[in-house]
């Protein structure tokens, strides 16, 4: 398995749940954030799209043994179809910041009826598999960044749904 390749199937991945990402937000319109959110939220996403550039871009170690490497890219291509999937299963509900989207239930079918945040997992399942493949720093900061973003939202997201009755 070749650097091409792995390149090739990481570049895909991130276009991908990119392009899943900007239709859901067209679909959303005005309410897919809060006006306070916006700023925040298009932060995370410019420095997460310049990380995986990065890491595409910057020296990396040798890929590691091909089994571990066909597994990462599994992982990687699982964890951005369940992030993509999850943000289809909230339909009306999903937005790109905490608050909740007015005149939305929270969502109890699905990835959502046995996991709490899914689209948080599958991005940080994606960032874990692209840093076994690249073992550079980008990608160990892209990883990171992922996990802290996913563990403060989850947070948050938990915390207003339990105030709301949620």
């Amino acid at each position: 398995m070749g650097d091409a390749i792995v390149t090739a199937v990481l570049a895909a991945g991130w276009l991908a749940q990119a392009a899943a990402w900007l239709v859901a937000l067209r679909s959303a319109g005005r309410r897919a954030a809060a006006r306070r959110e916006w700023p925040r939220e298009v932060l995370i996403r410019a420095g997460m799209l310049a990380l995986v550039v990065w890491a595409l871009a910057a020296p990396r170690h040798p890929l590691p043994a091909v089994a571990l490497a066909a597994l990462a890219l599994l992982v990687f291509a699982a964890a951005h179809a369940e992030a993509i999937v999850a943000r289809r299963q909230l339909g009306e509900g999903w937005g790109i910041g905490v608050d909740p989207r007015p005149g939305t239930e929270p969502v109890r079918r699905g990835l959502y009826s046995f996991l709490a945040h899914p689209i948080y997992y599958g991005m940080s399942f994606a960032a874990l598999a692209q840093y076994i493949l690249l073992r550079n720093l980008p990608s160990l900061l892209l990883l990171g960044g992922t996990a802290a973003v996913a563990g403060v939202k989850g947070w948050q997201e938990g915390r207003r749904l339990r105030r709301n009755g949620g």
